[in-house]
């Protein structure tokens, strides 16, 4: 539902780029019948019950707070109607503000649709709502986070970015706000809880809380935390896995963190090794013994206790289970029956706890376990989980899900969720500098996992907040509404978030500039680069200069707006668009230019010293941008939140290459230009693909005809590729297909193509690594080449071995198929669809002419 918004002369809205719910109007005259927030000496008062819910008060502050940052007039928060003047904000919890409830009863506002739901909202404009008042907005929630969030709905509106703070967007000055007629409703969310885990803070969050923002704690501690749950309810999330590293003062030690998530009515909860909702990262120096449940239970069940008696008058979802300590394996008997008997043992002594200290009704304890990496084999292994839990699954660190729930899972009571990351430190290589997971994979994995019936729990991985920024608002976004954006709205999601930040006039060109950010940066992450610097060719395709030229471009774009974007939002650009673009694309030339100067030093070409020196200004630029981050930016906000080139972690971090100079390194000639393929736009939806070279390289949205099957189609998933687009199966809920059958019952792509020469083809397909949806189910295709037998290829890697690492380097799996003799002249290439969960990106038919390549050889089709 949207607001009827009244006609204005010379009217703006406000906040359109939201994946909107309240128009705020804000013109030069007031609105009959509207409210009108600031006009001049006339401000609007704000009304909180002071025995509402604590949140409700905070919202109802943070809204006159957000009026001065607009307007620069503040409102005044009030808690007797009598005290209201003729225009109003009226802020209310149904059941817990009186006002709200005299409203409800006496018909000025009908709550039927809100009432009893699970965080939901109505806002609407009620003339007259008490004796004193002309007109005021009413902002009723079916609970508190429910009212926390209609009111920041209506912050928005009035153009204050969720990210106003955490990435310093500015909000455009207005001398006026009015709230035109009409009313909203919003809520319940797609998901339950829908929450963020800080992680890996050491080289950002920490540093920058104990040393800038919260020096005198010198930690991440409640200051710090307040300024993250502002900017959860802004984003309509409810639910947290605070930082838990060593050094980091664990979240509940302070009592001032829990009591403070309360009042802001967020759920506090604990990331997968922390049971109990305690972390156990200094047990090793508490003196108490083996953290292992078998031989050292009741000094284990003691420590799990204190955390129960503390913190269980609190809301929260208590995470059970047990790892070992920290992010280590669990200790216990050597064989896997033995270990998951332990593991039940463990739970039942948890629930103990819970019913004691929480509720005895144990089904009403909000518990979540989580199947992280060993744990996953341990429940495959028979663990009896109590029906009432919510299984988290888990993806592999890399954007895909392990697993999802099978028809007997999703009947269970307690439902499933999603543990995701767009931040990692670890094996095969960590990413928590810059945010290169595109939108659209969040999405194809997501929508995948809540049409499995994981609605009640997602958690985002996020890093240090910073730079996550993009995913953290897409995640909110869909676990807020999963229709939000619908597959053939992807593109249009950066457009809004670039909207909303910058205006409209910028907008497309931002959006432009970052989805090449996110296609590049899927290719392969930078931060990955140092694994296999030679992987993109310098010989074949131009594979190596091309991606140096299509980061030079896109960086030259990036400075070029950089000088047209209003002095108030240069900083918010700076984060959120420039400095990610060239930390990719200086890395880039690092690494890339690296593997041509290693060849020309071989060769003792004075290119080499060329090459040597543009590796040198990538790193030197690399310094110079983080170290303005750190303290210039933002007058210093931000010193000490980003660490130049990732993370400075021995085990984990970087190897920056060393360059080779030939000679005294004097003798470096200019660089040759990089090849720019040439491309040509698509002139028709059926391309014709011909051979080229003795190779036809097909990119798989591109198919020539789709056949639909019982309902199931391929379809494009826009802005999810390694070199374009991506085709996958839906519904991803269709039913596996017989394989002997495929023919006759499973949805196909067809692609003509034309050969010029004979020769026995091999077909390579390029997939995006996702794995199985579940246990009943592969991760199959099939091929064939006109009248062929068709040829069935599962690629699905269980094992997280040298195969699955190749495979998230390179976010591809690559498989090839035989298939013998092909005439010159015209042919069609099957593809069927046999499981849901394929998502095919790149399909090369080679007759003897491709080359090895990461990418894959550039299209190839007729008239191109």
């Amino acid at each position: 539902m949207r607001w009827m918004a009244a006609a204005l002369m010379a009217a703006a809205v406000v906040g359109a780029a939201r994946v909107s719910f309240a128009a705020i109007v804000v013109g030069q005259d007031p609105v009959n019948g509207g409210v009108t927030l600031v006009r001049g000496n006339t401000l609007a008062d704000v009304y909180v019950d002071a025995k509402d819910a604590a949140v409700a008060g905070i919202a109802a502050g943070e809204l006159a707070d957000d009026v001065e940052r607009v307007t620069g007039r503040k409102l005044r928060v009030v808690h007797e109607a009598s005290q209201l003047g003729a225009n109003a904000v009226i802020v209310g919890t149904i059941g817990q503000s009186a006002l709200v409830d005299q409203l409800i009863a006496a018909k000025k506002i009908d709550v039927s649709d809100v009432k009893g739901q699970w965080e939901t909202f109505k806002v609407a404009v009620v003339d007259h709502p008490v004796a004193n008042v002309d007109s005021a907005v009413v902002i009723v929630g079916s609970d508190r986070r429910g009212t926390a969030y209609g009111v920041f709905d209506v912050s928005e509106a009035i153009g204050v970015s969720p990210w106003y703070w955490w990435a310093d967007v500015t909000p455009e000055h207005r001398d006026l706000l009015v709230i035109s007629p009409g009313m909203e409703k919003a809520g319940p969310p797609s998901v339950k809880y829908r929450g963020i885990f800080i992680n890996d803070e050491d080289w950002g969050l920490r540093p920058w809380a104990s040393k800038t923002f919260d020096p005198q704690l010198g930690n991440i501690g409640p200051k710090t935390y307040a300024k993250v749950f502002e900017l959860m309810l802004r984003l309509r999330l409810n639910y947290i896995w605070p930082a838990m590293h060593p050094g980091t003062t664990e979240f509940g030690k302070i009592e001032e963190n829990y009591k403070l998530a309360d009042q802001w009515g967020i759920v506090a909860g604990a990331s997968h090794p922390e049971a109990m909702n305690r972390n156990n990262v200094d047990w090793p120096k508490m003196g108490l013994g083996e953290w292992r449940f078998d031989t050292n239970r009741q000094n284990m069940i003691n420590f799990w206790e204190e955390w129960a008696k503390k913190r269980g008058p609190y809301e929260a979802v208590w995470t059970i289970g047990m790892r070992g300590v920290h992010d280590a394996p669990m200790l216990g008997p050597p064989d896997m029956a033995g270990k998951v008997k332990l593991l039940e043992s463990a739970i039942d002594a948890q629930r103990d706890l819970l019913k004691k200290y929480v509720n005895p009704d144990i089904e009403k304890v909000p518990q979540v376990f989580c199947p992280y990496k060993e744990a996953l084999q341990q429940y495959r292994a028979g663990l009896k989980l109590p029906d009432d839990v919510i299984i988290c699954w888990t993806e592999d660190n890399y954007g895909w899900i392990r697993q999802l729930s099978d028809p007997k899972e999703q009947a269970r009571k307690g439902g499933s969720g999603v543990y995701y990351h767009i931040s990692y430190l670890g094996s095969p290589f960590s990413y928590v500098w810059i945010n290169t997971t595109p939108p659209a994979l969040i999405w194809e994995e997501m929508s995948k996992a809540y049409a499995y019936g994981a609605d009640k729990l997602w958690v985002l991985n996020v890093g240090d907040i910073k730079p996550g920024e993009v995913g953290i608002d897409f995640w909110a976004k869909m676990g807020w509404d999963i229709h939000a954006y619908d597959r053939e709205k992807l593109p249009q999601f950066l457009v809004d978030w670039a909207s909303g930040i910058f205006g409209k006039e910028h907008a497309p060109e931002i959006a432009k500039i970052m989805d090449t950010y996110y296609r590049l940066g899927f290719a392969r992450k930078p931060e990955s680069l140092y694994k296999d610097p030679s992987c993109f060719s310098v010989a074949d395709y131009g594979e190596a200069s091309g991606r140096l030229a299509a980061y030079e471009d896109l960086m030259q774009q990036a400075d070029a707006l950089a000088a047209t974007i209003p002095a108030e939002k240069k900083d918010a650009y700076f984060e959120l668009v420039l400095y990610p673009v060239r930390m990719a694309a200086l890395t880039n030339e690092v690494f890339v230019g690296d593997t041509f100067n290693k060849q020309y030093a071989a060769e003792k070409n004075p290119l080499a010293n060329s090459y040597a020196g543009m590796i040198e200004g990538a790193l030197a630029q690399i310094d110079k941008d983080t170290a303005y981050y750190n303290d210039t930016l933002a007058g210093g906000k931000w010193k000490d939140i980003m660490t130049a080139k990732g993370t400075t972690s021995p085990q984990w971090g970087f190897k920056w290459p060393t360059p080779e100079k030939v000679g005294d390194g004097k003798d470096a000639p200019a660089l040759p230009a990089p090849e720019r393929e040439a491309t040509v736009a698509q002139t028709s939806n059926s391309p014709a693909f011909a051979e080229k070279d003795g190779y036809v390289s097909i990119e798989a949205e591109h198919p020539t005809r789709t056949v639909a099957k019982n309902g199931v189609q391929w379809q494009v998933i826009p802005g999810l590729g390694r070199t374009g687009d991506t085709m996958a199966v839906f519904p991803v809920t269709a039913p596996s297909v017989d394989p002997e059958k495929v023919a006759s019952d499973a949805a196909a792509m067809e692609y003509d193509f034309t050969t010029d020469k004979s020769g026995d083809a091999a077909v390579t397909v390029y997939c995006l690594p996702t794995r199985r949806i579940n246990d009943v189910r592969g991760l199959r295709y099939a091929i064939a080449i006109d009248h062929e037998t068709p040829q069935v290829v599962d690629f699905n890697q269980e094992q997280e071995g040298r195969a699955w690492q190749q495979n998230v380097m390179r976010d591809a799996a690559i498989t090839v198929t035989k298939h013998g003799a092909v005439a010159a002249g015209k042919h069609t290439l099957h593809v069927w669809a046999v499981d849901p969960g394929v998502v095919m990106d790149k399909i090369v038919i080679d007759l003897g002419g491709a080359k090895p390549s990461y990418l894959g050889p550039p299209e190839t089709a007729a008239g191109r």
